[in-house]
């Protein structure tokens, strides 16, 4: 399903599949954070990451949002601990839409929620409740989920690690990581003559790209 919102091509950056950008991060918490994103998507059937921490070979911290070969939405972390996987959750629906916009959060919260409630993905204000992947596990020994909170490189628009595939192609706007909070979509966005909008994030206390 398609998501429509007051973002154009004017106000967003796009992504040709070989472009990204890159920042290191030093620390931050490694069991709670939100991430909050907008993207029209123009390329669909690839590995398309949208946002990724870690580093490109050899590492034992990984973490991955964005869309497999088959247009679902994934995202996975891995720990220092022998690179265990922590979770792991690709959603049942598929978003092949090139038309509109989607509006995908993740919230990551290891120190107030259980179970596979650790990790919660929305799109377009409303939860993802049905996934052909869905496995959260425990924290690691160092009270690590995955490269977040870690001191590594993050980038948008590339998977970090291994062969490093692109975001395949279209448009980014609005990206948010914000360190240390669960946030929910009203964060983020509304509904306004049902069609789920943006809306500034106010507190200042984000990463906006």
């Amino acid at each position: 399903s398609g998501g429509l919102s007051s973002i154009g091509e004017m106000n967003s950056l796009r992504f040709d599949g070989s472009s990204y950008l890159s920042r290191g991060f030093t620390g931050g918490n490694k069991l709670v954070h939100t991430v909050s994103f907008w993207v029209k998507r123009s390329v669909l059937g690839a590995d398309s990451t949208v946002f990724s921490a870690g580093a490109s070979a050899d590492a034992n911290h990984v973490y991955k949002i964005g869309f497999n070969t088959n247009n679902q939405l994934q995202t996975w972390g891995f720990s220092p601990d022998a690179f265990n996987l922590k979770y792991n959750k690709t959603s049942n629906a598929l978003y092949r839409d090139t038309s509109s916009w989607y509006h995908v959060i993740q919230v990551v919260d290891y120190s107030n929620q259980s179970g596979v409630n650790r990790v919660k993905l929305y799109v377009n204000g409303t939860p993802i409740t049905s996934f052909s992947t869905d496995t959260v596990n425990d924290p690691d020994a160092s009270s690590s989920v995955s490269a977040i909170g870690n001191s590594y490189t993050y980038m948008i628009g590339r998977y970090v690690y291994a062969s490093q595939p692109y975001f395949s192609g279209g448009y980014l706007a609005n990206i948010q990581f914000i360190d240390g909070q669960a946030l929910d979509p009203n964060s983020f966005g509304e509904r306004i003559s049902d069609i789920w909008v943006p809306k500034q994030y106010g507190s200042g206390d984000s990463t906006d790209t």
